[in-house]
């Protein structure tokens, strides 16, 4: 009888709150995450042009961005490259760049959204988005030469182009970058196509 009537009294309830128009949707809150900060990991095939000729190599680079908004970012990458030609398999060199990057299609973040409960228990959660997006960037770049008998420092300006593409279900980034440097006076220029897989944080 309890129960009858505990039901009975849940129904007028019902029914009165749709008569005052009662939303449901009121008692959910949808949430967009964003990951600002990413990580990479690719290789590079180089090729590097001076006075004393030129020297392709393929390399192994690991990077970090930071997405200070959907446009612009700054990033950082390590780079180890040896040798294709004349010795292969020789440490070419070691070095690093800082670049700033504008995102012209597309965004910075890989977003997720979030469904919750008015009291915070969460009812759904969706995967982050593949970031799809084309760039172009600029910055500087330093790199340690390996030389027969010595290390030589070599420094200067890179500008290149990017645009990350979807491969095995996930986002790959191809990179084209020139590089214009100086190395105990010696003009050098590099140019870079480089393939990167992408984690956000």
């Amino acid at each position: 009888m309890v129960h009858l009537l505990f039901l009975f009294l849940s129904s007028i309830s019902f029914a009165q709150n749709l008569s005052e128009g009662y939303n449901f949707s009121d008692q959910l809150r949808f949430e967009k995450d964003s990951a600002h900060s990413s990580f990479s990991m690719g290789s590079d095939f180089v090729s590097v042009s001076g006075d004393g000729g030129n020297i392709m190599g393929l390399g192994l680079k690991a990077g970090f961005e930071y997405g200070f908004s959907e446009k612009l970012s700054l990033g950082t990458n390590l780079m180890f490259t040896f040798q294709a030609s004349g010795k292969p398999g020789a440490l070419f060199y070691s070095g690093v760049n800082g670049i700033v990057r504008y995102t012209y299609r597309g965004v910075n973040f890989a977003e997720s959204t979030t469904i919750k409960r008015r009291d915070g228990v969460v009812l759904y959660k969706s995967t982050p988005e593949i970031i799809r997006r084309s760039t172009v960037f600029a910055g500087f770049e330093q790199l340690f030469l390996n030389g027969a008998s010595s290390i030589y420092p070599a420094v200067g300006l890179t500008v290149g182009t990017s645009r990350a593409v979807i491969l095995f279900e996930r986002g790959v980034e191809l990179e084209f970058r020139y590089s214009m440097l100086q190395a105990n006076d010696n003009p050098l220029s590099l140019i870079g196509l480089g393939a990167t897989f992408n984690l956000n944080l």
